[in-house]
């Protein structure tokens, strides 16, 4: 079920002790006093963010994004699964059970940037709409290489240069992933995604 972004539903969700760090660190001032607000200051805390500067704005809003993107049943899935592939192997015991989606998604990208932006695109991967499992293929990883990726990225530039009419810069990542899969991705400069190649 698709989820509707909205700045206001984060910060609802978001736990207030967290939104006290979290917010200054991501660089949004807003002229409180974090000693003297409560939980229940939340409203005040949003209308206040309603009359932040437009350009503001888009600059924390790129972060929070992110962070809903990653912050709900699915999203965590796809942390765990790079906490594993990244050798954390302590990910699960750092919250508790009912641990907000918010919360674990926030400390991830505080505290484990590369992990994060893993998990983002495995979640990608998982909600394409244009991966198909195939059938009968060789046992194993497949034999992908450095020379390998690059010829990708330089055959994907050349191509999109020639439809769009411009350059395009891409670059292509291998992550190994469980159960001996392996996605390949190749983003634009932007980084918005040219396309993705599933073995």
């Amino acid at each position: 079920m698709s989820r509707q972004w909205a700045m206001a539903t984060v910060l609802r969700r978001t736990p207030y002790k967290m939104l006290r760090w979290f917010l200054p660190e991501i660089g949004l001032n807003l002229g409180f006093d974090w000693k003297n607000l409560h939980a229940y200051d939340v409203p005040k805390i949003i209308s206040a963010y309603e009359t932040v500067a437009p350009e503001e704005r888009a600059q924390v809003e790129e972060t929070m994004r992110d962070i809903f993107l990653l912050a709900d049943q699915d999203g965590i899935a796809a942390l765990r699964e790079a906490a594993r592939l990244d050798n954390i192997s302590y990910w699960d015991t750092m919250f508790l059970p009912n641990a907000s989606a918010y919360l674990q998604a926030i400390w991830a990208w505080s505290g484990y940037r590369a992990t994060f932006e893993k998990a983002k695109k495995l979640l990608l991967a998982n909600h394409t709409a244009y991966s198909k499992k195939r059938m009968g293929l060789p046992v194993g990883l497949p034999p992908i290489t450095e020379e390998k990726l690059t010829e990708l990225k330089e055959k994907l530039q050349t191509f999109f240069s020639e439809k769009q009419k411009n350059a395009v810069i891409c670059t292509v990542e291998a992550i190994p992933r469980e159960e001996g899969r392996v996605n390949v991705f190749a983003f634009s400069v932007s980084p918005h995604l040219v396309n993705g190649v599933f073995a």
